[in-house]
């Protein structure tokens, strides 16, 4: 029978809400023109409103394993435009939910004592929520 013995070593995390109102925001889209090259347009939004929570959290579970990962949700809204045509609608191109992991794997190797790692990683960023008012 063998014997095995987890240690967790040490865990962290953190959570931040947060409420941010900004004036004289602007908005950028990129439309494709119709002799293929892509034309920037820059607008006024007026004043906007985000507020949104991120939680992280870092773990080393195992001896040599190191993982982390982060989660984000926000919520964006044009609360004074200009012209008042984007009046209570979510800002375009400003993702509501992202999301990423990563591990690495640390050991030593035993021959020259040299640090050897490995690591991995992903991410996740939601598309913008769809307003279909807006053109």
């Amino acid at each position: 029978m063998r014997k095995v013995e987890i240690e967790i070593a040490s865990s962290t995390g953190t959570a931040a809400v947060y409420f941010i109102r900004l004036n004289g925001r602007l908005e950028t889209d990129f439309i494709n023109a119709p002799d293929g090259s892509v034309i920037q347009a820059t607008r006024a939004v007026g004043r906007t409103t985000t507020a949104g929570i991120e939680l992280t959290a870092g773990a080393q579970p195992v001896r040599g394993l190191l993982v982390d990962g982060s989660f984000t949700y926000q919520a964006h809204q044009v609360d004074d435009s200009p012209e008042g045509d984007l009046d209570g609608k979510w800002l375009r191109r400003q993702p509501r939910v992202m999301a990423n992991w990563g591990a690495v794997m640390k050991r030593i190797a035993s021959m020259s004592g040299s640090m050897v790692s490995t690591s991995a990683s992903a991410s996740r960023i939601t598309p913008t929520r769809p307003n279909p008012t807006r053109t």
